[in-house]
């Protein structure tokens, strides 16, 4: 009997040590698998992210350059209304010193037509006053 038992023993514990073996084994599998299926997400994932970098970059090259033509737009503008305002001031400039000439002439004019007048009062009153 003790030689049954011993048997019996033997088996079962052959039997527990395949079970924990092939439990091992599946706990293994399913570790690999598990890892295999975590690297392959993280990949993914990190593919994910360099891909929305790549685009985030992309359009910041895009935005920088739209900034530089509407810069370069402004710029252009800026030397247009400098031209502009400095074609103004010369051209009222001449305007000013033009009118301030007419103003000199006419001023010079009523100074004559003053001084004829004067002189022509002057003279009829002498010959008023020699008649």
């Amino acid at each position: 009997m003790k030689v049954v038992l011993e048997t019996l023993q033997d088996g079962v514990h052959k039997r527990v040590k395949k079970k924990q073996t092939d439990v091992l084994k599946k706990m293994e599998t399913h570790s690999k698998l598990t890892q295999t299926r975590l690297e392959r997400m993280y990949k993914e994932h990190e593919q994910e992210i360099q891909e929305a970098f790549r685009a985030f970059l992309d359009d910041e090259k895009t935005r920088a350059r739209s900034i530089g033509r509407v810069e370069y737009g402004l710029a252009q503008q800026n030397v247009e209304l400098k031209k502009i305002v400095k074609s103004f001031f010369q051209t009222t400039k001449q305007e000013v010193e033009t009118t301030d000439k007419q103003f000199e002439c006419i001023i010079h004019q009523i100074d004559r037509l003053q001084e004829h007048e004067a002189g022509m009062s002057h003279h009829a009153l002498r010959q008023y006053t020699d008649s």
